[in-house]
């Protein structure tokens, strides 16, 4: 019986960049919560200019509708 020579797992050459996976994750994850960050806080002013709007809108037509005389 002939004994099965599996191929050796060898690790990846050191180029000049990232040389460990964990290191690549890891600059991954930086980068997408900043990214992630940026994106909420986006959210969070176009959300609240918007707010800003409808309050001053109903502000104005509360006052609009409490200066109206009865007939």
């Amino acid at each position: 019986m002939r004994k099965i020579i599996k191929p050796s797992k060898k690790k990846r050459p050191p180029c000049g960049g990232l040389k460990n996976t964990n290191d690549e994750k890891n600059l991954f994850r930086k980068i997408q919560t900043e990214y992630c960050g940026i994106i909420q806080h986006d959210h969070y002013i176009t959300f609240s200019k918007q707010k800003n709007i409808i309050q001053y809108r109903n502000r104005r037509m509360n006052t609009f509708y409490k200066n109206q005389t009865a007939p």
